[in-house]
């Protein structure tokens, strides 16, 4: 939500149940002589809560950059096999300096995503107005790149991402079947 005065980027924990318990603080400072990876960083700084066996940047997430996220699965309705998996694009964005290098990040050229999910972020540095940006990602047909649809809000206007896409990507929503008793009879 952006106000005037302030504003929030908020996420509510909806991962399963048997993940209760099971969360982590991940703070990290890396920083290597070379340039290292795809995307030749040479220091990063971030915190990440993380679900235990995960990599970090896959829930709620800043850098020192001021990049703030936080992430909501939205799954593929089809999965690409020898794409990049979500999980390592959300880690690589943990390194991102600013709004173009997340998008780079995202969308992969080269390669693209292997399944989806939504970004919610915002930069605490950037100049001028604070703004808000929801991205949608999700892997491509026929294409080395993963497919974007971002939105972004202005000061006074606002983003709600409920798990739902929100946008004509190849996706599915992350809801839960749940079973009942009426089910089994």
């Amino acid at each position: 939500m952006s106000f005037i005065e302030y504003e929030v980027l908020g996420h509510t924990e909806d991962a399963l149940s048997e993940t209760l318990n099971h969360f982590y603080f991940v703070s990290a400072h890396i920083i290597s002589e070379k340039p290292q990876g795809r995307w030749k960083v040479t220091e990063e700084k971030f915190t990440s809560l993380c679900y235990a066996g995960h990599l970090p940047g896959y829930t709620m997430n800043y850098n020192h950059h001021g990049l703030v996220f936080s992430i909501n699965t939205l799954s593929a309705k089809n999965l690409k096999s020898g794409k990049t998996p979500r999980h390592f694009l959300t880690r690589a964005l943990l390194s991102a300096e600013n709004f173009a290098q997340a998008q780079q990040i995202l969308r992969d050229a080269g390669c693209g995503a292997g399944n989806g999910c939504s970004v919610n972020m915002t930069f605490l540095n950037q100049e001028g107005n604070r703004l808000f940006h929801n991205a949608e990602m999700g892997p491509a047909d026929k294409c080395d790149e993963s497919q974007l649809n971002i939105f972004t809000a202005s000061p006074g206007e606002n983003i709600f991402h409920c798990n739902n896409q929100l946008n004509q990507l190849n996706l599915k929503s992350n809801q839960r079947q749940q079973k009942t008793k009426e089910d089994d009879g």
